[in-house]
């Protein structure tokens, strides 16, 4: 497997599909629903990147995907490309890894005592709310950036600092 700098694995080509040129591919990276819009992708041929211009991409189950590449219009070249990987500029890395999607995180207060696992986040222009479930009830708890205390990824848990009462507001 070669590397190419400033570029990541995307996903593998792993089957054709049909006659017309379409190929199936297995996305290696989390939120795929970030990358469904690349309009070029790019495969490795002969050392070299080479750019493939996506006509169309559908989702088949969990993060396999049919895809049908311009000059890729009949089943031999379809099976030409098959077992490459599937690689996309670093840019649209950065631009997926920098929203903060702490959906699964368990959510911490500032003394690092469990509050619950966040089931949504909510995206406004001033900053995120998250969407809190606690004992069966949605709390949605501001997190301007200077109220985050720690966050582990590892650990899937975010610590922020929670308004004294807030909590209470929803719990009665």
């Amino acid at each position: 497997m070669s590397t190419f700098s400033g570029y990541f694995v995307f996903a593998k080509i792993y089957k054709t599909q049909g006659l017309k040129g379409r190929v199936l591919f297995y996305i290696e990276v989390e939120n795929v629903e970030d990358y469904l819009s690349e309009e070029i992708m790019y495969l490795e041929l002969d050392g070299s990147l080479v750019p493939f211009f996506v006509s169309e991409i559908s989702p088949k189950k969990g993060k396999q995907y049919s895809v049908l590449f311009q000059d890729v219009t009949n089943i031999d070249e379809a099976q030409k490309i098959v077992g490459k990987q599937v690689y996309l500029p670093n840019t649209s890395l950065v631009e997926a890894s920098n929203q903060n999607n702490y959906v699964g995180y368990t959510l911490l207060d500032q003394e690092a005592k469990k509050v619950g696992e966040v089931v949504d986040v909510i995206e406004t222009a001033a900053h995120d709310i998250l969407s809190v479930e606690i004992n069966g009830t949605e709390v949605l708890i501001p997190i301007p950036e200077d109220l985050v205390l720690n966050e582990s990824e590892i650990e899937k848990t975010l610590q922020v600092h929670i308004a004294p009462g807030l909590i209470d507001l929803y719990l009665g």
